[in-house]
């Protein structure tokens, strides 16, 4: 006597799904300012601040912020300062 398996297979429908419109491959514009040069700066800011203790994160922030206020494109960018 043979055994006889039995594989139920069920129908599954699918839809089709628009993909979004961007992509992770995608090009983005490299930084102009590396990490290394954003930490400089923002040394400098808490130096000429009179170094105050505990605010290391907002000197980055300000520091990030003001090296990246320059608009896209700007053929000079700004300069790190004295």
């Amino acid at each position: 006597m043979s055994a006889k398996a039995t594989i139920a297979i069920d129908t599954i429908a699918v839809t089709a799904v628009p993909l979004p419109q961007f992509s992770i491959f995608e090009e983005r514009p490299m930084p102009r300012y590396s990490e290394e040069e954003i930490r400089e700066y923002a040394h400098k800011l808490w130096e000429r601040e009179g170094r105050p203790e505990g605010k290391a994160d907002d000197f980055w922030h300000q520091a990030k912020s003001e090296l990246e206020s320059d608009a896209p494109g700007d053929e000079d960018p700004k300069p790190m300062p004295e």
